[in-house]
C-alpha cells in the first residue's frame, strides 16, 4: 500500500483496522455521504483530512443494556468482560464527538441519527 493510502490505523477488540483515504474520496466525489465507525483517533485523522466536512456521532446505550445485548447474542464470558471493561473508557471519550445518541430503542435512535446527519449536511 502507498504510505498515504492508509491515513489512520488501530487495533480494536483484537482486530486491526485502518482507513483508506481513496475510499472516502470516491464516495465524496460521487456526492454521497461516507459513514465510518471509528474511535477518537480515527475521528481526529478524518477531521484533519476533511476540515469542516466531518460530523461525528457517538452511539451508545446504558451499560446494563449493552451487557444484556452481549449476553443475548451469545458472546462468551471473556468477550463480555472485556467489552464491559472497555465501556467506561469509551464513555469518557464522548467529548470528542459532535453528538451522542442513546440507542435504547432502535427506530428512535435511527431517526435521531438521520436527523443529525441531515441537519449537518444541510448546513455545509
Amino acid at each position: 500500500l502507498n504510505r498515504n493510502e492508509i491515513f489512520e490505523h488501530t487495533t480494536r477488540h483484537g482486530t486491526y483496522r485502518g482507513m483508506r483515504k481513496n475510499n472516502f474520496d470516491k464516495i465524496i466525489n460521487a456526492k454521497k455521504i461516507p459513514l465510518k465507525d471509528c474511535d477518537e483517533i480515527g475521528l481526529d485523522a478524518l477531521k484533519k483530512l476533511y476540515p469542516g466536512k466531518v460530523f461525528s456521532i457517538f452511539i451508545t446505550a446504558p451499560k446494563e443494556h449493552i451487557h444484556a445485548r452481549l449476553i443475548n447474542r451469545g458472546d462468551d464470558d471473556n468477550s463480555i468482560r472485556v467489552r464491559m471493561q472497555d465501556y467506561d473508557d469509551k464513555m469518557s471519550k464522548t467529548k470528542y464527538y459532535d453528538k451522542v445518541v442513546q440507542n435504547i430503542e432502535l427506530q428512535t435512535a435511527t431517526n435521531e441519527v438521520l436527523d443529525h446527519i441531515r441537519t449537518f449536511y444541510e448546513s455545509v
